[in-house]
């Protein structure tokens, strides 16, 4: 197999291998978001189908490589965890220019999927396709709130905050129920992240999805919090 695809490279987090794809997104989403606010509507929509066209795409391509591999795993490899979830969502968000999705998407991307990037959960290092695909997958993901706030000037509400925490506990019942038939652990809602930390101290379950429901509030409040302040300035 070429360097590409191979599985052997172990992942080292906060590394270059781990802060390149950080710094890289950084710079094209400066550089789409500035190119995208001088575009028509037209193409400010295209532009941000196209950016969200890349963790879809990551999402799908990682699932036909574990199928073509046949190391697809019912238990571990649908698409049910949030930044998935996220990743199959988004081209449609915004192409669409969904108003209640836009909103949700700042508070999930915001809280889930930038904590994925700095506690990145990835087995395969460099030059896997696999280390490629979750960067497509997580990283971009970070570039949307933003394209929804400096290009299509959406105004994050406090609605959207809480919008965004029902709709998350209504997927965190549907992911329990569908653990609890297949013993998987879709969206950690049976047990937490290998990747540890802050969220050991939750306790074990099932006392740990009520702290991650009080964290997870805290979280979107703090991202909400810069909002607040913008508008009262």
């Amino acid at each position: 197999m070429t360097p590409l695809f191979t599985l052997s490279s172990s992942f080292d987090a906060y590394t270059i291998e781990h802060f390149a794809p950080l710094i890289l997104t950084l710079l094209m989403g400066i550089a789409v978001i500035k190119f995208a606010q001088k575009q028509s509507e037209l193409w400010k929509v295209r532009i941000g189908f196209y950016i969200a066209m890349i963790p879809f795409i990551a999402v799908i391509s990682r699932i036909v490589l574990l199928l073509a591999d046949q190391t697809f795993s019912i238990k571990e490899d649908l698409p049910l965890h949030l930044c998935r979830i996220i990743g199959l969502m988004v081209p449609f968000v915004m192409l669409y220019k969904n108003r209640f999705w836009m909103g949700v998407f700042y508070f999930w991307v915001g809280v889930g999927t930038l904590a994925a990037n700095f506690v990145p959960d990835i087995d395969y290092g460099f030059p896997s396709i696999h280390y490629f695909l979750y960067w497509m997958g997580h990283s971009i993901l970070v570039i949307i709130p933003f394209y929804v706030i400096f290009v299509h000037r959406v105004k994050i509400a406090f609605r959207d905050l809480v919008n965004a925490f029902w709709v998350a506990n209504v997927l965190l019942l549907i992911c329990w129920l569908i653990n609890l038939g297949l013993g998987s652990n879709y969206f950690y809602a049976m047990k937490m992240p290998p990747t540890g930390g802050l969220l050991d101290f939750l306790g074990p379950y099932p006392y740990f999805i009520f702290g991650m429901q009080l964290l997870s509030l805290v979280l979107f409040l703090l991202f909400y919090l810069p909002i607040a302040l913008t508008r009262k300035s």
